[in-house]
């Protein structure tokens, strides 16, 4: 079983600089901290290779849409929440300017939540009335 990592903090990480310059092992370090030694081991071999306590990149491809962006599309979607993704599509290019596929709106309402959004009501026939009691 893999247990999730938590980053270390900028403190820790001060800590374990200061502890490690004052003397102390690793284990001792990671005692201190309630750490795992490994954990102690991986940050003082990266402080070492790159002498910043920043932490690295993280990998992935970077992001095309900023944040007003997204701030757009929920705007959008939440003043026409029956819409379909094409015709909010078509809203965002015409009003904002923003080109983008119809899939990325989808996406983005899949992160608003299912409850969010509001199905179009079909409109009753005389013959539905008529069944009704």
């Amino acid at each position: 079983m893999s247990q999730s990592r938590k980053y270390l903090t900028s403190e820790e990480k001060s800590f374990i600089l200061q502890w490690t310059e004052d003397g102390k092992t690793q284990a001792e370090v990671a005692k201190l901290l309630r750490r795992n030694k490994a954990t102690i081991s991986r940050f003082l071999k990266r402080y070492k290779a790159t002498g910043t306590l920043a932490a690295s990149p993280k990998p992935g491809r970077p992001r095309f849409f900023t944040a007003r962006d997204d701030r757009c599309i929920s705007r959008a979607y939440k003043s026409n929440r029956t819409a379909s993704t094409r015709s909010l599509n078509g809203i965002l290019e015409s009003n904002d300017g923003l080109g983008m596929s119809h899939m990325t709106v989808w996406r983005h309402m899949k992160e608003m939540g299912p409850k969010k959004r509001v199905l179009k009501k079909e409109k009753s026939t005389d013959c539905d009335s008529a069944l009704i009691p």
